[in-house]
């Protein structure tokens, strides 16, 4: 319900606020997976995977412009833009997100920690993604891969 709101606040504001509120969104939503891990690291299962993504590519132009451009167009195709349009004719918007968000972290299997992160960024972005009402000014497949490009983009300079 809260979300809904917030979608449809952020959607009449325009197209950057609206890729600013999904940024900032999805950091609340990293929040909230990361106190999900807290909780079972101190129940002592076991999360962690010792090779990280794309720790074999060295860094450089070459990493950049897979992990902040291609990295979003496919995974926004695959997770969001092809699981929406499929199910959203057979369930309602809310089992649709939960679905979308899914795929999004079954894609990031590295480990369960970083596949229960990429569910709740999923349920960002799907969100998002089902929201944006404003297709004849720009698809929402683009606020998405925008959205995930910066996402991806502070990871690539932070690391």
């Amino acid at each position: 319900m809260y979300l809904t709101k917030f979608y449809e606040k952020t959607t009449s504001q325009g197209i950057v606020k609206y890729i600013l509120s999904l940024f900032v969104l999805s950091f609340g939503s990293s929040a909230v997976a990361w106190f999900i891990i807290l909780i079972l690291k101190k129940l002592n299962i076991e999360l962690d995977n010792t090779e990280k993504p794309l720790s074999q590519i060295p860094k450089g132009l070459g990493l950049f412009f897979i992990v902040c451009i291609i990295t979003p167009l496919l995974e926004t195709w695959v997770a969001q833009v092809l699981p929406i349009s499929f199910f959203k004719r057979y369930f309602n918007t809310r089992t649709v997100v939960f679905f979308s968000a899914a795929i999004f972290g079954l894609m990031h299997w590295y480990s369960i920690a970083y596949m229960l992160n990429a569910f709740f960024m999923g349920l960002v972005l799907a969100g998002g993604y089902i929201s944006w009402n404003k297709p004849h000014i720009i698809h929402p497949f683009w606020i998405i891969c925008i959205v995930h490009g910066l996402r991806n983009l502070l990871a690539f300079i932070l690391s």
